[in-house]
């Protein structure tokens, strides 16, 4: 959620919706840092490795010809 505030270790999960076809990216502050090829995927996110303050994480699904969607960008503290 925008504003949220984490620490630590966070579990960030991304579900496409379906696992036929889709690709999908995690990225953190513009820099993609896991990707997965069956919909779905989750990422351990160490926070304290990571400067303080705002930070934009995004999910992309494309599927297999090229169509894409993604979620909001989010920005926790």
């Amino acid at each position: 959620a925008d504003d949220a505030v984490v620490n630590g270790v966070v579990e960030v999960r991304v579900d496409a919706g379906s696992t036929l076809g889709f690709e999908t990216v995690l990225r953190i502050d513009g820099s993609t840092v896991a990707t997965a090829d069956d919909g779905r995927l989750t990422y351990a996110w160490d926070t304290l490795d990571e400067a303080r303050g705002a930070h934009e994480l995004e999910a992309v699904a494309t599927d297999e010809i090229g169509r894409s969607a993604s979620a909001r960008p989010c920005r926790p503290l």
